[in-house]
Order: C-alpha cells, then structure tokens, then sequence
C-alpha cells in the first residue's frame, strides 16, 4: 500500500507545563531595551507584561520591530533554575533560560504562544506511512557556542533526544513522547533504530504506532535542542550527567564558562545569579529572536512580592516567576501599560489522585467537578484579568 505524506502545519504546545508565564517588565530607558520570551510552570495561565513610556519607534532600519540594540536586561525571580542541561529541564524557569540559549526543531516566536514555527528546521515536519514516519530537514549555518564551534548537524539532533533515555540524564518526557520510536523501549541512552540521518541535514524518525502528529507537537521542547556527541560523551558517562555545567550553546546567548570549562561559580552561582552573554557563533540570519540585548544579569532567590514591586517600578527589569494574584491586581491598576496576556498559552488545573480513595470513585470526582467554584478560584489567582475560564 503506498503510504501517505502530510504536513504538520500547525504545532501546538505538546504539554501544559510550556506554558507562557504572566510577566512583568520594567520601563525601558533611552540607552538600551528588548526582552526575552518566557515560558512558566505547569498548568499556568499564559500571560506576557510589558511596558513602554511611549510607543516608540525604531531608532534605524535594522533595528526589527521597535527593539533598541544593546544595554543588559536585570532578571529577577525567587526560583532557582533546576538545570542548565536542554536534556533535563523542564520547569518553568529553565525553559525561559533555555528559549534564549538553545535552539529546537521548532520554537514560538515573541509574543505568540499560539503558532509554532521552524527553528532549527527549514520547514514544517513531513508526516508520512500513515503516521508512523516523521522527517525534519535541518537548516545550515547555525554554529555551536565555544569550545565546539562547528556546524550543527542532525546526528546532534539524534544524539540528544538519545541520550534522554539515558539514565545518567533521565529526561522525564522522553519515554512519553518519543517512547514509540522503534527500538525506544530497549533504549538505555545508545543508538535508537527509529532515528536516523540520511545527511547532515535530514533527521528521520520511526515508529511503532501512528503518533507523528503527536511527536511533532513535542518538538518545541528542549530535549530536540542538539548536543555535539563527540563533546558531550564524557559529562554524560558520569552519574548524574555533569553536561549542564559545560553545556554550548546555539541561541544568541550562552553562559560564560570559567578557566576549567565550567559554568559553574562563573555565569552560573546557584541560589544567587545566572549571567547570559552574546554566542559569539550566532547568525541573526538563520533566527527570527531579535536578540537585541548584549546581556542578561539574571538575580535569583528575590522575594516575589519585593522583586514585583522593583520591576514594577525600576527600569530594564524582567519578573521571571508567576506573579502572585495582588500583583497582578497593582499591575492592572496602576501599571496598566507593562501588561498584557497571550491568549490559550496553557491552563492551570486541580490534580486529583485517581489511584486512591475518595478519588477513586468517579462519582465522586464528578461531584467535586460541578460544585468546583471556578469563578473564585480566578479570582485568586488575579481575577478576570489573567484568562478565561476552561470549558
């Protein structure tokens, strides 16, 4: 039987967890300016803040949609990132890290949470045998930060999505997503049959079931980020794998590494500061991220409702984690400008334990369900302001 190809031309986000967070950003300065996309934590409501004095105008032609280039943004957040490492991440706060450090197969432009496009990819994923096959084409001329340098190619792509198999890495979504590839339930961070490449820009994947569509709405996630092997090798043979220290970059910024090759104490202090610098070896050319900043100073372990206020107030500022419900509420009064909300970025949701009584009966849980005051539980988090409710 002759198989069948389609386009997946529309990807949306494959898990609630990379969500857009609500945001604020300070009041922008004459000197420098931009901002960053963010993403937040499971299941929230998806909303972006911003503010200018006055709609300003791009100051030359090459300057993109209004953005000035240079100066340093100051991000500020009570959380930590969890991990430097593209393999592992995956809360909130690493994935606004990662959205300006490593690039994947397709990513969501600024202030689009809605529309996938390609990223690493020259187009849309090309669906065929009925959903059981997924081919990507791999765009040239993106390079890998220093110390690696060279040329990203597929096998990077195979590599990483790999090595999330492997215990040492122990990616939390592989399994879910990419566990139907051929050969995936054998997999133990080696080669997976169901991935290969042709060439150097061709990544081709196979499954044992119809799941390409699902798989191609998953792309966006920072497991597809490409890791050079040849490099990689050794901090994933340690347990755990010591990659998110010496981790490279393929975004516009990367952080910068000390004498031993590490991150760690230099652009990385954990608990108090992340430091993000131009890659070098990015190519505006093959981005749609204007990158318009020269570096991010990113302070960690501020108190929520102080750090809020001081973005609220300050200039060149970035509120990094979800904004308490009173905020939100100062933020609309009084700041109205530095807000806005990207519509249908994800949901937040009540989790209840199906394995265990009471919740065990379902019933029971449709009972909680159609006495669930929704309205006030809004109302909590900052009212009609932060999106509509689930139906």
């Amino acid at each position: 039987m002759p198989s069948t190809r389609s386009h997946a031309f529309r990807l949306i986000p494959a898990a609630a967890c990379v969500a857009v967070a609500l945001v604020l950003t300070a009041c922008g300065g004459g000197s420098g300016g931009g901002g960053t996309t963010s993403t937040g934590g499971q299941g929230q409501q998806g909303t972006q803040a911003q503010r200018t004095q006055q709609p300003q105008q791009a100051v030359n032609a090459n300057d993109g949609a209004g953005g000035r280039r240079g100066g340093t943004l100051q991000v500020v957040s009570n959380q930590d990132i969890v991990s430097l490492d593209p393999g592992i991440a995956y809360s909130g706060v690493d994935l606004e890290f990662l959205s300006v450090s490593q690039r994947t197969l397709y990513a969501y432009k600024p202030n689009d949470p809605s529309s996938a496009t390609p990223d690493l990819a020259t187009g849309p994923p090309v669906i065929g045998d009925g959903g059981r096959t997924l081919t990507v084409t791999i765009r040239s001329g993106v390079h890998y930060s220093p110390p690696v340098n060279r040329e990203v190619r597929a096998g990077d792509i195979k590599y990483a999505i790999e090595r999330g198999f492997n215990p040492h890495v122990a990616n939390v979504y592989a399994g879910p997503y990419y566990g139907d590839l051929v050969g995936a339930d054998r997999a133990k961070g080696g080669p997976i049959a169901g991935i290969t490449t042709p060439d150097d820009h061709t990544i081709r994947f196979r499954f044992t079931r119809p799941v390409a569509s699902l798989v191609a709405q998953a792309m966006i996630l920072p497991l597809d980020a490409p890791v050079p092997p040849e490099y990689a090798k050794r901090f994933d043979a340690k347990s755990p794998s010591t990659y998110g220290a010496h981790a490279v970059s393929t975004g516009p910024y990367m952080v910068p590494a000390g004498s031993n090759g590490s991150v760690l104490g230099a652009g990385y202090q954990s608990g108090k500061e992340l430091r993000l610098v131009r890659n070098p070896n990015w190519t505006a050319s093959t981005d749609f991220r204007p990158a318009y900043l020269d570096e991010i100073d990113w302070r960690i372990g501020a108190n929520p409702t102080v750090g809020a206020r001081q973005v609220l107030q300050g200039s060149h500022m970035y509120f990094a984690d979800a904004p308490s419900g009173p905020t939100v509420k100062l933020a609309y009064q009084k700041y109205r400008r530095q807000i806005f909300f990207s519509p249908g970025a994800g949901s937040r949701y009540v989790a209840l334990n199906t394995a265990k009584a009471p919740f065990s009966n379902a019933n029971l849980r449709r009972a909680v369900s159609s006495v669930l005051d929704r309205d006030q539980m809004r109302q909590v988090r900052g009212g009609p302001f932060v999106g509509a409710i689930a139906n």
